[in-house]
């Protein structure tokens, strides 16, 4: 019982850090955030390869949320 106590409060950690994360960057601004990687990843990295397919990354993953928000709301409509 202890262990999966342990295991349980990992999760919500988990899930907290994330929430927390997200709810900072919707603060500060998508298109911000977004910008200042470009910035950071150009100063980083000269190959141009790995800079576009480092932001293309970075795009997907920032419009992640409001497609499964979509996926989600498309398919409870079905429902």
């Amino acid at each position: 019982m202890l262990v999966m106590d342990k295991v349980v409060a990992l999760i919500a950690i988990a899930v907290a850090k994330k929430a927390s994360a997200y709810a900072v960057v919707r603060y500060y601004g998508f298109p911000r955030v977004y910008r200042r990687f470009c910035e950071f990843n150009k100063r980083v990295t000269d190959n141009k390869q790995i800079i576009e397919r480092r932001q293309n990354i970075a795009k997907y993953c920032i419009r992640l949320p409001g497609r499964i928000y979509s996926f989600w709301t498309l398919k409870s409509r079905k429902s």
